[in-house]
């Protein structure tokens, strides 16, 4: 069971609002890349929007994992305020960034 099927009557109104939104976005021909917090599956936006034209995802769960495994929590953030990840470090953003550059950059190839 998905985290959006266990949750699905708190996050009712978000997931109309998003998939209005990206509605509204791809309908326009503009391209919409959707990006995940650090350290979280990408997997339930992946399922609420599906595979939809001109809809991209970018996880950052793998670059920020990858980083830990040599690295203590404290080199990409700067507190803890979602438990699992939190504010991102100058590092952290800039993982962030450069995941979505490679997107745009692999986009605009194309």
């Amino acid at each position: 069971m998905s985290n959006l099927e266990k949750n699905n009557n708190i996050i009712t109104i978000f997931d109309k609002s998003y998939i209005e939104f990206n509605r509204l976005i791809t309908g326009m021909g503009a391209k919409h890349i959707v990006m995940q917090y650090p350290l979280r599956d990408i997997d339930d936006l992946e399922e609420l929007l599906g595979q939809k034209k001109n809809t991209y995802f970018v996880e950052n769960y793998k670059n920020f994992k990858d980083v830990l495994v040599d690295k203590p929590f404290e080199y990409l953030f700067i507190d803890r305020f979602a438990g699992d990840f939190g504010h991102c470090s100058r590092r952290g953003n800039e993982l962030i960034a450069k995941n979505v550059f490679y997107k745009i950059q692999a986009l605009s190839s194309k």
